[in-house]
């Protein structure tokens, strides 16, 4: 994605996001969006977690993004049915073409 795409998906998910509750990031990869995350946090955001299929991703995010990490395949989420008040899935669909 473009740096100015990068702005624009950014803008877009800060503003649809849920502010309180439980949001998961299905395959954030290395935390790409997480300097929305970051802005969210500082308007008391809700618990985030970060989800991928590819653990040395997961262990190259800065910590105090996500409150948790899970490396796991988003086409078989480990959560119970709404566990989330919303989801966040950016640049996933690509793999499944």
């Amino acid at each position: 994605m473009a740096p100015f795409q990068n702005v624009i998906a950014a803008a877009f998910l800060s503003a649809r996001m849920p502010k309180e509750g439980r949001i998961l990031d299905a395959g954030c990869g290395t935390g790409l969006f997480s300097v929305v995350f970051k802005d969210m946090r500082r308007l008391n955001a809700p618990t985030l977690i970060g989800c991928d299929i590819f653990a040395p991703y997961l262990k190259a995010i800065p910590n105090g993004i996500y409150d948790d990490l899970v490396c796991c395949d988003i086409a078989h989420l480990p959560f119970r049915n709404k566990a989330f008040s919303g989801v966040v899935a950016v640049e996933v669909i690509e793999p499944f073409r």
